[in-house]
């Protein structure tokens, strides 16, 4: 009697072994699956996030974009490794472009970025002052020059309109560039995960006017 009871017990704490080492086995693979899943969801969402990044920044340069071009007067020159000149308004009168109408849309291709550019004479000049050094630019005139030249007596200021740039071009719908009345931007942003987010926009100019002289 005695050694039917021991066989018994033998037998019941070796299933309980078996059952355990089971037990362990499916709680691994379990929690396999469950850590597979768990990273394709986080790869997924990863991905979603950085989606919706390259979309928001993309509308984000768009309206940057067209905050300058549409107000503009005309397009003055465009440089594919410099940027491109706008006359933003006709402040004085002759139908001339002056130091502080205009805008330089600065590419720079090896810091990814785009900026504008434009003149500030100092605070403490007298208006007789700003009218002398507010000198007329010929419609044939060097802008960038220009504007380098403002910018290396210190009279300019500088506004970063986005980064991460990787191309920027821009191109007129006229027979030549200042008589168009719309531009076509093709720009490529960088996402954060490396990707080449490719954007195409157009900007028409509704109170276009070219140059006098």
């Amino acid at each position: 009697m005695n050694r039917r009871r021991r066989t018994i017990a033998t037998s019941r704490r070796g299933l309980t072994v078996v059952e355990l080492m089971i037990g362990i086995v499916v709680t691994a693979l379990v929690g396999l699956g469950v850590a597979s899943m768990l990273t394709m969801v986080a790869d997924a969402s990863a991905s979603a996030r950085d989606g919706r990044s390259a979309l928001m920044r993309g509308n984000l340069a768009q309206n940057r974009l067209r905050t300058y071009f549409e107000p503009s007067l005309c397009v003055l020159a465009i440089d594919p490794t410099q940027g491109v000149a706008l006359w933003l308004q006709d402040d004085t009168p002759g139908q001339t472009v002056n130091l502080l109408e205009l805008r330089i849309m600065w590419y720079d291709a090896a810091a990814g970025r785009i900026s504008v550019e434009r003149v500030q004479f100092p605070e403490t000049w007298t208006p007789v002052m700003v009218d002398a050094a507010n000198i007329t630019l010929p419609k044939t005139a060097d802008f960038f020059a220009a504007m380098l030249a403002q910018r290396q007596a210190g009279y300019t200021v500088t506004d970063t309109l986005m980064e991460s740039v990787s191309s920027f071009t821009a191109t007129g719908n006229g027979p030549a560039l200042q008589s168009s009345d719309r531009v076509d931007v093709a720009l490529t942003l960088t996402s954060d995960a490396g990707d080449a987010v490719p954007l195409l926009m157009t900007a028409g100019l509704p109170s276009h006017t070219e140059p006098a002289s």
